[in-house]
């Protein structure tokens, strides 16, 4: 099952940033390249088993921490 996430992500990378790089635009290609490593690594884990907290629950922590609501 790793490997058809793997390849899944792997291929829509080469998609995506081939098609970013040949535009020349480097801002949106560092922006898809990081939320696509985020997307990789929670489904990656996701398949391995390991369960992982909420993300609105990680963000809503953050938030209230850096504003100390």
């Amino acid at each position: 099952m790793i490997a058809l996430v793997v390849l899944g992500f792997v291929g829509f990378g080469y998609l995506q940033i081939s098609s970013l790089a040949k535009k020349r635009w480097w801002r949106e290609l560092a922006v898809f390249t990081v939320l696509w490593m985020a997307g990789f690594i929670l489904s990656s884990l996701l398949t391995l088993g390991i369960e992982i907290p909420p993300v609105t629950t990680l963000i809503g922590n953050f938030l209230t921490g850096l504003l100390g609501v």
